[in-house]
């Protein structure tokens, strides 16, 4: 069986605080991953799909369309296409490295002493 194909841009997992503008006020959200097209944003309130934003991280200016949203979570698709090596070298750091420790699975790996 062929591999499915996909139109997923591949993304890079980020977690870094940003201004988002959207109708003429800033908020300071979190970015959670991303790739060339677009962004997906941490932001307790969600906005309505076709919603208009900015984002701005050091230099950095990404403007974009809002195409999912939940109560915690945004999708943005980008007016144009994202530079992470700038992006990354702008201030955003990978989540993991080869140093971090690796992450339980499972209901117990918030417990104290797992």
């Amino acid at each position: 069986m062929p591999p499915k194909k996909t139109d997923r841009a591949p993304r890079r997992q980020v977690f870094t605080k940003a201004q988002m503008l959207v109708a003429g006020e800033w908020a300071e959200v979190s970015l959670a991953n991303v790739s060339e097209t677009g962004l997906m944003v941490k932001f307790s309130g969600g906005l309505p799909t076709g919603t208009q934003v900015e984002f701005r991280k050091r230099g950095t200016r990404i403007t974009g369309e809002v195409v999912w949203s939940t109560s915690t979570r945004l999708g943005v698709r980008s007016f144009a296409q994202i530079d992470q090596s700038a992006l990354l070298d702008a201030g955003l750091q990978p989540v993991a490295s080869e140093h971090a420790a690796p992450v339980r699975k499972g209901w117990w790996h918030w417990r104290r002493g797992n």
